[in-house]
């Protein structure tokens, strides 16, 4: 459900959407040794959850799929081909990369200021995937984040970073590192 909020169709959404609103698809796929693609978008969503692979199914629609008003020779797009799906989303600005573990109580980080003291901070994540989550806005360019899983954290208590090789860093807010209290 969260991933459909990235592409602007609501999960409750049964009707038509017309093509000025929705999310654009190029769908390719190789024909007879040629890659091909097809511009379309995103018309619809299926009623139900596939019981097994718990997926939504999305429709794409194409104006045209067999070609039959272009004045170049496109090889159709036929029913039961396989293709793959490029869906263009919703973009957002002044994203901020961190490890997933940094994150603490779901939406705060803890941050160390210049006088190596920890902070908890109030972050405004916008998506989680896999080890990594996205923030938008609550960090600045060039300030720490801790990933120590620390059991008591009290603002303003002093900690010594450490940071190593293998300590990976995080996208425009400088560095992120291993602390000690």
């Amino acid at each position: 459900d969260d991933a459909l909020a990235y592409i602007d169709m609501p999960f409750n959404f049964r009707g038509e959407r017309n093509r000025e609103s929705a999310p654009k698809v190029i769908l390719r796929a190789r024909f007879a040794g040629q890659d091909q693609s097809w511009e379309g978008y995103l018309s619809r969503i299926e009623g139900e959850i596939d019981p097994q692979s718990r997926m939504i199914y999305l429709v794409a629609r194409v104006e045209d799929p067999y070609g039959q008003r272009r004045k170049m020779q496109q090889v159709p797009l036929t029913v039961g081909l396989f293709v793959e799906a490029e869906i263009f989303g919703r973009q957002v600005s002044d994203v901020v990369e961190i490890p997933r573990a940094a994150l603490r109580n779901g939406s705060q980080v803890l941050v160390v200021d210049n006088q190596e003291r920890l902070y908890h901070r109030e972050v405004e994540v916008i998506r989680e995937e896999g080890d990594i989550a996205y923030l938008r806005g609550g960090l600045q360019a060039g300030e720490k984040i801790c990933i120590s899983p620390l059991a008591a954290v009290v603002d303003g208590m002093p900690v010594t970073i450490v940071l190593d090789d293998s300590t990976p860093s995080v996208s425009q807010s400088g560095s992120a590192g291993e602390v000690q209290p």
